[in-house]
């Protein structure tokens, strides 16, 4: 998979990740007291990120420049 490609689908992901777990936190919201980070989008965005970092490192390696 091409670098760009991978950066920007993984800072979609991140983002997405985002969105959704501020929509799903949001639905049942009585109080800020008993607000809780969804898991599922919580793990989406932290795996978005990973492969972001990834295709950073890879960036920076890369021989082809």
């Amino acid at each position: 998979m091409n670098v760009n490609r991978q950066e920007q689908l993984a800072s979609l992901m991140a983002g997405g990740g985002l969105v959704y777990g501020f929509y799903m936190g949001t639905q049942r919201l009585t109080s800020l007291a008993h607000f809780s980070v969804p898991q599922l989008p919580a793990a989406v965005c932290g795996i978005g990120i990973l492969i972001w970092l990834h295709a950073k490192w890879r960036r920076s390696t890369s021989m082809n420049r």
